[in-house]
């Protein structure tokens, strides 16, 4: 390419400033046709291909390009593209092998920007100046809406309200800033309000279909089953917690979960996973396609259906997960033997964001959970005690946030796979079980649980547990003796005003008490 553009002449040998100018023009207007007419085929845009003089006061007289490539979908087939549902998309791979392969290509200084929605596309080119576009800030996304809508950075005083609420219903998004700009420029009030709901909708479903068309074609099947499981059930968990759940299903969930990371599909930020809201109602809305008939699905995220299933006793192979959000309901009927009938359930949600009582309509035949559950989440849960014939063994996080519990179950139980117990807030609870077959255990909350008096001896046996919290357990007295709790690394007893003595505990060797 190199020695087509240049035809032979040295550029840096004349002298003529002018002549170097124009022979420079020329040689970019020969590359921008070249690769215009190279890259038709697979409609790559070249946004942007443009040349500027050289700042380097060694070589004062020079010049350099600089290319923005981006690519777009097209209504055509390549032998550059894949198909999806009738639409093309350019393979960003092969677009980068044929406008930037090799850093040669480029005359010294000059500058190509990539964009691209796949973080793993530039690692493998060698491409390490990644800047990663973030949101604006409330403040700048207001100063991009009144840009666009008044021709100044902030709104008329009678305007004021309604602009930060345009700002809220963009999600801060750049191009809906502007999109809602475009259409409520130059109109009064009223007429703000009125288009406010229906640009909203038209916003999302352009966001939803843009992303759902990444997540039919850059995803195969077992990610897109990791990306259903964070939009449904595991959205805002850590990284780590996420890699233990579903640790037994083939996944390769650490590999997945980066390939969704590195596709901007989801972002980890300080080891916990978050899904940006459209992004997870699209996740959710693809598991609703999956049928009409609640009991066919794998997830169940609405109420309306998790009720039916619950009440009615439905029975069904393919549920393999519900989350049900407590916020939206005053009452709930369980039917005895409402989870009899779900025996590949594993993951079983009921949460609150703001600590709602729900009136529970259990009754007390009511003794069974699902023998495949890992994930047993049940805030400000109304039971004195965990079902008869609840078997624990594949769980792998307790979590009973506030919960009524006085006692969690009686004897020995296979406790294995148990890697995370919280009863943070069951201030009714006055004794731990037998913990001695829970050896990977590794986290165990038990913080404002104030009717607690003392921990059991099996504590001993837990030799991977490394955060103990038992803040504020104003009544414990007692801890065991002889404690080697080998992988301890926090330790909490503030609160603990009645405990009588300290034992010796060791070693807590990198740690904080």
């Amino acid at each position: 390419m190199e020695a087509g553009f240049n035809g032979g002449v040295d550029i840096n040998k004349l002298g003529n400033i002018r002549t170097q100018q124009l022979i420079f023009g020329l040689k970019t207007r020969l590359s921008f046709t070249f690769t215009v007419e190279n890259i038709n085929a697979i409609n790559i845009a070249v946004i942007c291909l443009a040349v500027i003089k050289s700042t380097n006061r060694q070589h004062p007289v020079g010049f350099q390009s600089v290319a923005v490539i981006k690519s777009t979908t097209v209504k055509r087939q390549s032998s550059c593209i894949r198909r999806n549902n009738g639409e093309v998309v350019a393979n960003d791979q092969l677009v980068l092998d044929a406008l930037a392969v090799q850093t040669q290509w480029f005359g010294n200084g000059s500058i190509i920007i990539v964009v691209t929605h796949d973080k793993s596309l530039l690692s493998s080119h060698g491409i390490d100046h990644i800047y990663e576009v973030c949101l604006p800030s409330e403040e700048l996304a207001l100063k991009i809406f009144c840009q666009s809508t008044f021709g100044q950075d902030y709104p008329p005083e009678c305007f004021r309200e309604l602009a930060f609420e345009v700002v809220s219903c963009a999600y801060h998004l750049p191009f809906g800033l502007q999109y809602f700009g475009w259409y409520l420029r130059g109109r009064g009030k009223e007429k703000w309000i009125d288009m406010m709901s229906k640009l909203h909708m038209c916003l999302d479903e352009i966001i939803k279909r843009t992303r759902r068309f990444h997540y039919d074609v850059l995803l195969n099947e077992k990610h897109k089953l990791i990306f259903r499981y964070i939009a449904c059930l595991l959205n805002f968990e850590k990284v780590r917690d996420i890699e233990w759940l579903l640790a037994d299903s083939d996944l390769g969930v650490k590999t997945g979960l980066k390939i969704l990371v590195d596709k901007s599909l989801l972002r980890a930020r300080e080891d916990t996973i978050e899904m940006q809201c459209l992004l997870q109602e699209m996740g959710k809305d693809i598991v609703r396609a999956q049928s009409n008939e609640a009991r066919e699905r794998e997830f169940l995220v609405d109420t309306k259906d998790i009720c039916h299933v619950l009440e009615d006793n439905i029975a069904t192979t393919k549920l393999l997960g519900i989350s049900l959000d407590m916020d939206e309901i005053d009452e709930l009927h369980i039917h005895e033997s409402a989870f009899k009938g779900l025996c590949n359930l594993s993951f079983l949600i009921f949460y609150t964001n703001h600590k709602k009582e729900v009136r529970w309509h259990i009754p007390k035949e009511f003794d069974y959970f699902p023998y495949r559950l890992r994930l047993l989440r049940w805030d400000n849960c109304p039971l004195r005690c965990m079902p008869s014939k609840f078997c624990p063994s594949n769980l792998v996080k307790l979590q009973m946030l506030g919960s009524k519990l006085q006692k969690l179950w009686e004897g020995v139980q296979p406790l294995e796979g148990l890697k995370i117990m919280d009863l943070e807030g069951s201030k009714n609870l006055q004794e731990i079980p037998d913990l001695s077959k829970a050896i990977n255990l590794e986290i165990l909350h038990l913080n404002n649980c104030s009717s607690l008096v003392e921990l059991p001896s099996t504590i001993q046996y837990l030799n991977n547990l490394e955060e103990l919290n038992m803040q504020f357990c104003e009544n414990l007295e007692i801890l065991p003796q002889g404690v080697n709790l080998e992988s301890l690394d926090r330790l909490d007893l503030s609160g603990c005003s009645r405990l009588k003595s300290f034992p010796d505990i060791s070693p807590i060797s990198h740690g904080s008490i």
